[in-house]
């Protein structure tokens, strides 16, 4: 503990005490001088003098003590000795007037005097409680002389009176402020200790602040060159794909593919765990007309349910809500696939009910059920049930903690329903939207159940991509679809074969977002528009998860895809810009 910085604290708290103490003083002063009938003259006008100093004393002090308090040499004691020093003067002041003007024969005023100097004394011990030695200054000077002179009178009782002033009032003054000051200590030293707990605390916090930061540049960092190589392995196994292998060969190209799945899908979890500790998530609600969006996504999921044997049922009406939809999608996409992955369920109901003033998203399966003992562990992160041997294929145990994450950021209540052995059902609740929803509402894009049928061939794609392992990816898979293309590593190599040959304006920009020299895709997609005077279709791919980011590509009429890029979803993409444009 700081031991000037305590006294620092017990002198500030006696000169707030003592800040008007000068106006008690003048008032017992003149309280005295009526009492004991002083008459103007020389010697009363001498202590009305002295009487004046000691407050202009006083007043001075405390504005020099204001001043040197805020300096670097600032010293308590050298306060608390002048602070004594101006309390023995002014104790001495009055002490003094009972000697030269009180007749002790008077009982009457003898008592009165003697009260005032006594609660004089017992309101120093309390004042004075930060300071000993203030208090001891003014009780010794202010009472000690008239208590003495009671003891030498020839008064047996005003005799009595003075011992009793010297055995019992001044001791019991001392021991009273003793008191105070004890208190007081132990006030001062819990303020220093909670004050230095509070520095402890501001220094953890910026240094966590840091941290966190630094976290997040280290992930966003690692997002970007994680997905980069994993983005060029799908692309190179999606090429692969569409080539004549034998049966085994199949088999592992198979196995190699849904390896990079499962890479990317834990990849994605932890991503999304970071950002939603970091608080970097942005909501961006708008209006959704929730049956089209959960027909998309099951879309997506039929494939999926087909190859587990598992028979779903679905039961959605018209609902309009106002919600940041990719947030929501990402909650149910998550419990869809816990049940798919964990129930071992063969039947699954995807519903939509409204009651009162809200949607209920409902996902029920007839698989294994969650004790209820497990159930209100099932949202904590890593947490897996009967998948002791960390089997990656059933994932990290992070999807139902992203949903809780995300519940709470947009503020829904999910609840679960289940028994071992009766299956699980999960409930979303979100609140109806005030307003209708428009004619042409937004929805995800539908992806095609099966993309080996579809057709892109005859399209001519310009792409920039200035990873050369993902170039050659993209551009050996992009052939394989039958496409006509023109690739670069960036907008300056892409514009000077475009201003060598009379290429026709592209049916399709695809670019990476991030290029060299801190330029973006974006920035190229505004240029080439310009360029062929066209709004042309547009998909920027990216390893980014900023929402800023996100927003401004969309902004701009363009797709977003996040790497790594599944083929199938890249291929639906396509075909959907080919039906559209």
């Amino acid at each position: 503990m700081n031991s000037h910085e305590c006294n620092k604290h017990r002198i500030e708290t006696l000169y707030e005490n003592n800040r008007f103490g000068w106006i008690g003083v003048v008032f017992l002063f003149v309280v005295m001088l009526y009492v004991m009938n002083v008459t103007f003259s020389p010697s009363a006008f001498i202590y009305l003098a002295l009487i004046s100093i000691g407050a202009v004393l006083h007043i001075s002090n405390f504005s020099a003590y204001r001043r040197a308090v805020t300096e670097v040499e600032y010293n308590p004691a050298t306060w608390a000795k002048t602070m004594m020093l101006l309390s023995a003067y002014n104790g001495w002041v009055l002490g003094s007037l009972p000697l030269k003007y009180l007749n002790l024969s008077n009982y009457a005023h003898t008592y009165f005097i003697t009260t005032i100097l006594v609660m004089s004394m017992y309101g120093s011990s309390i004042v004075a409680g930060s300071c000993k030695r203030v208090h001891v200054a003014w009780t010794l000077t202010s009472l000690l002389p008239l208590s003495i002179s009671l003891t030498l009178s020839n008064d047996s009782e005003l005799v009595i009176l003075g011992f009793m002033l010297l055995l019992t009032g001044l001791p019991t003054s001392f021991l009273l402020n003793y008191f105070y000051y004890n208190m007081n200590e132990k006030s001062y030293r819990l303020r220093m200790e909670n004050l230095e707990l509070i520095d402890q605390v501001s220094v953890e916090k910026e240094k966590a602040e840091i941290a966190n930061r630094e976290k997040s540049r280290f992930l966003a960092a690692t997002s970007h060159d994680l997905r980069q190589p994993l983005h060029a392995l799908d692309l190179f196994l999606g090429a692969l794909s569409n080539t004549k292998f034998t049966v085994e060969q199949n088999q592992l190209l198979d196995k190699a593919q849904r390896s990079s799945q499962s890479l990317a899908e834990l990849l994605n979890a932890l991503m999304d765990m970071s950002r939603l500790d970091a608080g970097n998530i942005v909501i961006n609600r708008e209006q959704i007309n929730l049956e089209i969006l959960m027909d998309d996504i099951v879309s997506e999921f039929k494939p999926q349910l087909i190859k587990n044997g598992i028979s779903l049922h679905t039961h959605f009406k018209h609902v309009s809500i106002n919600s940041d939809h990719l947030l929501l999608s990402r909650m149910i996409r998550n419990l869809i696939t816990n049940a798919i992955k964990h129930s071992a369920a063969t039947k699954m109901l995807l519903a939509i009910r409204t009651i009162e003033n809200k949607a209920l998203i409902e996902i029920y399966d007839n698989g294994v059920g969650i004790p209820k003992t497990e159930q209100k562990n099932i949202y904590s992160e890593f947490y897996q049930l009967e998948n002791s041997e960390r089997d990656r294929n059933k994932g990290l145990g992070l999807g139902l903690a992203i949903v809780k994450r995300l519940s709470q950021l947009l503020q829904y209540e999910v609840a679960l329903f289940s028994e071992q052995g009766k299956g699980c059902h999960f409930r979303v609740s979100v609140p109806l939207s005030l307003k209708e929803h428009s004619d042409t509402p937004l929805q995800l894009k539908n992806k095609p159940e099966d993309v080996s049928n579809i057709d892109v061939s005859g399209l001519f794609i310009i792409l920039i991509e200035d990873e050369n392992e993902v170039r050659n990816a993209m551009r050996a898979l992009l052939k394989q679809w039958g496409c006509e293309l023109l690739a670069g590593e960036s907008l300056e190599m892409v514009e000077q074969e475009l201003n060598a040959l009379p290429y026709d304006a592209p049916d399709l920009l695809l670019v990476d977002y991030r290029l060299r020299e801190k330029k973006t895709g974006l920035e190229a997609i505004l240029v080439l528009r310009k360029r062929f005077d066209k709004n042309i279709p547009s998909i920027v791919v990216t390893g980014e998860t900023s929402e800023d980011i996100v927003s401004q590509i969309k902004c701009a009429d363009c797709e977003v895809l996040n790497k790594p890029v599944s083929v199938d979803v890249l291929k639906s993409y396509i075909s959907d810009i080919k039906v559209n444009h």
